[in-house]
């Protein structure tokens, strides 16, 4: 398993453990993130901590079924129905 694939495997991992401050930690400090609640974007770790709190607050769900794919550039892109994650 390449480094990328295992960061997403633990991210994922933290994200359904509801660790937070482990999944932000994992995060880019101008992280860009769908609201995909309410509309719109939420930027920086601060606002995705706060819409995932609001988001959990309301809906309990758990990411189990996701992708990984490369792409064009190289990166790796990770998403699932209530998550996505780009390295």
């Amino acid at each position: 398993m390449d480094d990328a694939r295992k960061l997403l495997t633990m991210t994922y991992a933290k994200f359904n453990a509801r660790d937070l401050e482990g999944v932000l930690r994992t995060l880019d400090a101008d992280v860009d993130w769908p609201n995909g609640m309410e509309g719109g974007r939420v930027r920086g770790r601060d606002g995705v901590r706060e819409y995932w709190t609001r988001q959990w607050g309301m809906v309990d769900r758990m990411s189990s079924r996701w992708t990984l794919k490369r792409s064009r550039m190289g990166g790796l892109r990770s998403w699932s129905k209530t998550a996505g994650f780009v390295i």
